[in-house]
C-alpha cells in the first residue's frame, strides 16, 4: 500500500499532495493520486481509479508492520483511507502520552473489515483481533495502553473484500485506582451491596462487574462478572480457547482490581482465598467454554494451589457448586506493592440461556497464613507410668489418635492457636487440658489420665419390715482413686413366685421357631362347643390396668397352641406395662404350670415389628367362672417394661401338651381386632395389661447418681 495522509481534506487535496511530490517516484505519484480519487469516490461518488503495484514487486510504506503509516497520537482525528484490491492491508502505528484504555474502530467503513492490534512487529501474532463488532465492520475495545508505548494496527478485509475505511483510535484515562490494601486480613463479603474502595470494578463494551443479590454463599450478596451479547466474542461453545478468551475477546473482559501493599517483615505466608461459582449456558457437560476466569498479579496469570492458572465452567449450569479458590502470594509479599486482578471472559450476560455466562465471587480473604505447628507427648497415669491404647483428640480440629505402646502420641500439622485436647481410656476419667500451638514450632504436651476406685459398704442390707413399717438406711460409696468417680444406681426388684403375689420368674427370653405354625385356612376353637355365653358375673381385669379388655359374653376360645398362634391388639394404653394377663378355657383341668410365650409387637393393621419376646413358666389360676360348661383360668406373665400406647400381644403355649390352650374370647366394647395365624377373628380375645405386681416401687433412693471426689466418699 502507498501512504495517504490522515490529514486529507477535499478542499486541500492538491496543496497537500504537492507538498511531497518532489520526493516521490512516478509510481508513488500515480498511486497517491488514485488513492485520493478512491476516497473521493467513496464519499462523493466520483470516479474510482485502481492504482497499480510496482512491477518489480517492491513494497511501499504501509504494506508491512515494520514500515507503517503514522496514525499519530491516541484521540487524534480519524483517518479516511481505503484498501484497493482483494488481500490488500494497511499497517499503522500509534502512541500516546498517558496510560489509557484504548478503542480501535473501523465502524462506519464501506466494506466487510477485519482488524488486528499488535504489541510489537516481532511478536508471533496479534495481541487483539476482531471481525464484525459493529455489523460487518470491526472494533476492539478495552485495550490497555502504557504511556510512551507504540502499538500497531492492521486493517484489511474479510475474504476478498476491500474498499474505503475510517480508522479511529480513541482512548480514555483509567478511572481512579482502588485504595491500597494495607491492613490484613482484608475480608470482603460484599454485604454492603457495593464494591469497597479497595476494589476497582472494570467493565468492557460487552461485560459487567456488579455486586448483586442474585448469587451469594452464606450471605445476601456477591460480586458477579458476566458477559453481554455475542458481539466481539470469538470461539465456539465447546472450542473457545484461552487465547481467544483472554487475548481476542477483550470487549468481554470484566475485572476486579486491587492494589496490595504487603507489610514488610510480616510473619506468615500471604494468601488469597475466595468462593467462586461459574456458569456457562451453552456447550455440553464437561466442555462449556463461554465462561472463563483467571487471577493475575501485575497482569500475569498466577496458578492456584491446585496448579491451575485458569478455569472454564466445564460442568456447571444453573445451580453449580461454590468452590474455594486458594492462591499462594508469597512470591509477591516482598514487593512494595502489586496489582491483584480477578478477571473473567464471558460471552452472554447473567440470566441468558441456561442462566447465562458468569462467575460469582464471595467471601474474599487476603491474609497472612501462619505456618502450622505440631504437638507430641506421652499419656501417663497418676503414678507416672505410660498408658498405651489411650485415645487422644482435639475435637475442634477433628484430630484423633491412639497412644503407642510407650504412651507416645503426636499430631502434625496442627493449626496454630489454643485448643482443648482430651485423653481417655476405658477405666480412666476423660481428661481435658489446654494446649497452645505456635507457628512453625512443636509443643510438647503430656496427658495424665486419672483413675477412680469404687468401694461400696455395706454390700448387702438385711432387714425385715412389718406391715406399714418404714425404714431408712445408708450405703457408703468411697472413691479410692485419683480421679473423680461418677456413679449411677437403679433398683432391680428380685424375682419371686407369682402364686405368692411376687414378680414372675422369667426363665428365658428368645425368639421362637414358628415352623410349626401354619395357616389351616379355618379358625380353630373348642370342638363341639355349644355356644352358650358365660354367666353375667364376668371376668374383670386387675385394678390399675393400663389396658383392659375383659371377657364379656364369652362363648368359646381360640386355639393358641401347636400350629395355631393367636394375637390381640391394644390401643390407648395409659402407661407402661410389665405384666400381661390372658384368660384361657380348658376342656380339662391343667396338670400344672404351663410354658407360655408372650410377644409384644408394634401397631398396625396386623402385628408389626417384634418388640419383646418372653418365655415363662406360669401357674394357671382358676377363675371359678365357667364358659360353655368348661372352667376358665387366668395366666399372668411378667415381661420387660413396654411403653407402647398401641400394639399387639400374642400368648402362645410353646410346649403343647394337654389340655389345649384356648384363648377365651370376648364381645367387649369397643372392639379391638384379633387374629389367629393370618386370619381375622370375628370377636376379640380377653387381655389385660398392667404396670406390674404390687411389690414393685417399695424401695426408693435419695439419689440415683452423683460424683465422689478423689479419695473421698
Amino acid at each position: 500500500m502507498k501512504k495517504f495522509t490522515k490529514l486529507f481534506l477535499l478542499m486541500l487535496a492538491f496543496i497537500v499532495s504537492s507538498s511531497f511530490l518532489f520526493a516521490q517516484t512516478q509510481f508513488e505519484k500515480d498511486y497517491n493520486l488514485a488513492k485520493q480519487q478512491q476516497i473521493k469516490a467513496a464519499y462523493v461518488q466520483t470516479e474510482f481509479v485502481t492504482p497499480t503495484e510496482p512491477a518489480d514487486g517492491t513494497m511501499a510504506q504501509g504494506d508491512a508492520c515494520t514500515d507503517p503509516f503514522d496514525y499519530g497520537l491516541i484521540n487524534d482525528p480519524p483517518v479516511n483511507s481505503a484498501t484497493t484490491f482483494a488481500g490488500d492491508a494497511d499497517w499503522y502505528e500509534f502512541t500516546g502520552n498517558d496510560d489509557m484504555t484504548v478503542t480501535v474502530s473501523l465502524c462506519g467503513s464501506a466494506f466487510d473489515t477485519k482488524l488486528e492490534v499488535w504489541n510489537d512487529c516481532s511478536d508471533p501474532g496479534y495481541a487483539y483481533y476482531n471481525d464484525d463488532a459493529c455489523g460487518a465492520q470491526s472494533e476492539i475495545t478495552g485495550i490497555p495502553f502504557v504511556a510512551g508505548d507504540v502499538m500497531y494496527v492492521k486493517v484489511y478485509g474479510y475474504s476478498s473484500y476491500y474498499g474505503a475505511y475510517i480508522l479511529n483510535i480513541t482512548g480514555v484515562l483509567p478511572p481512579p485506582g482502588p485504595d491500597p490494601i494495607v491492613a490484613f486480613p482484608f475480608v470482603e463479603n460484599f454485604e454492603s451491596g457495593s464494591f469497597p474502595a479497595e476494589m476497582q470494578a472494570l467493565e468492557a463494551a460487552q461485560s459487567h462487574a456488579v455486586v448483586s443479590s442474585s448469587e451469594s454463599n452464606g450471605g445476601a450478596y456477591s460480586a458477579i462478572l458476566d458477559g453481554g451479547s455475542s458481539s466481539g466474542f470469538s470461539g465456539g461453545s465447546t472450542s473457545c480457547t484461552y487465547n481467544q478468551a483472554f487475548v481476542t475477546n477483550v470487549s468481554h473482559h470484566a475485572s476486579i482490581n486491587m492494589l496490595v501493599q504487603p507489610v514488610p517483615g510480616e510473619p506468615g505466608l500471604l494468601t488469597l482465598e475466595f468462593d467462586k461459582k461459574q456458569n456457562s449456558g451453552y456447550g455440553v457437560a464437561g466442555n462449556r467454554r463461554y465462561s472463563w476466569y483467571r487471577v493475575m498479579v501485575d497482569g500475569v496469570d498466577i496458578p492456584d494451589k491446585n496448579g491451575n492458572t485458569y478455569y472454564w465452567a466445564s460442568y456447571n449450569q444453573y445451580n453449580g457448586p461454590w468452590d474455594l479458590m486458594e492462591y499462594d502470594l508469597t512470591a509477591y509479599q516482598g514487593l512494595s506493592s502489586f496489582e491483584l486482578t480477578i478477571q473473567t471472559s464471558c460471552k452472554y450476560n447473567y440470566g441468558a440461556y441456561n442462566g447465562g455466562d458468569w462467575s460469582a465471587i464471595d467471601n474474599l480473604n487476603l491474609y497472612y497464613e501462619l505456618p502450622p505447628g505440631s504437638i507430641d507427648g506421652h499419656v501417663f497415669n497418676g503414678d507416672g507410668l505410660t498408658i498405651s491404647g489411650a485415645t487422644v483428640g482435639i475435637d475442634d480440629l477433628g484430630l484423633v489418635t491412639t497412644s503407642a505402646p510407650d504412651g507416645f502420641y503426636s499430631f502434625n500439622p496442627v493449626q496454630i492457636g489454643t485448643w482443648d485436647i482430651q485423653g481417655w481410656k476405658e477405666g480412666y476419667n476423660l481428661v481435658t487440658s489446654s494446649v497452645t500451638v505456635n507457628t512453625g514450632a512443636n509443643t510438647v504436651h503430656d496427658i495424665i489420665l486419672t483413675q477412680p476406685g469404687m468401694v461400696i459398704n455395706p454390700l448387702q442390707l438385711h432387714e425385715t419390715l412389718n406391715p406399714n413399717e418404714w425404714l431408712k438406711d445408708w450405703l457408703g460409696i468411697l472413691n479410692t482413686g485419683d480421679g473423680p468417680l461418677g456413679w449411677t444406681a437403679v433398683i432391680n426388684y428380685p424375682p419371686g413366685d407369682a402364686a405368692q403375689g411376687y414378680q414372675q420368674d422369667i426363665t428365658k427370653v428368645k425368639i421362637r421357631d414358628f415352623s410349626n405354625v401354619s395357616d389351616k385356612g379355618a379358625l380353630s376353637t373348642i370342638p363341639g362347643g355349644n355356644g352358650q355365653a358365660m354367666n353375667t358375673r364376668g371376668l374383670e381385669c386387675p385394678d390399675g390396668s393400663v389396658f383392659a379388655y375383659p371377657a364379656v359374653g364369652a362363648n368359646n376360645g381360640y386355639t393358641s397352641d401347636g400350629s395355631y398362634q393367636s394375637y390381640q391388639s391394644f390401643a390407648g394404653a395409659t402407661g407402661a406395662f410389665t405384666t400381661v394377663t390372658g384368660f384361657a378355657i380348658h376342656t380339662s383341668a391343667p396338670s400344672g404350670p404351663r410354658e407360655l410365650l408372650v410377644e409384644v409387637y408394634q401397631p398396625g393393621s396386623t402385628p408389626g415389628a417384634l418388640v419383646s419376646s418372653t418365655i415363662a413358666i406360669v401357674d394357671p389360676v382358676n377363675t371359678g367362672v365357667q364358659v360353655i360348661g368348661y372352667d376358665t383360668y387366668s395366666y399372668t406373665i411378667e415381661i420387660p417394661s413396654c411403653d407402647l400406647t398401641d400394639g399387639w400381644v400374642s400368648i402362645y403355649a410353646t410346649a403343647g401338651g394337654s389340655p389345649t390352650w384356648y384363648w377365651l374370647n370376648t364381645f367387649g366394647t369397643p372392639s379391638y381386632p384379633a387374629m389367629q395365624n393370618t386370619l381375622v377373628l370375628p370377636e376379640g380375645l380377653a387381655l389385660c395389661l398392667s404396670g406390674g405386681s404390687s411389690t414393685s416401687g417399695w424401695l426408693t433412693l435419695d439419689a440415683y447418681e452423683g460424683t465422689v471426689a478423689p479419695m473421698g466418699g
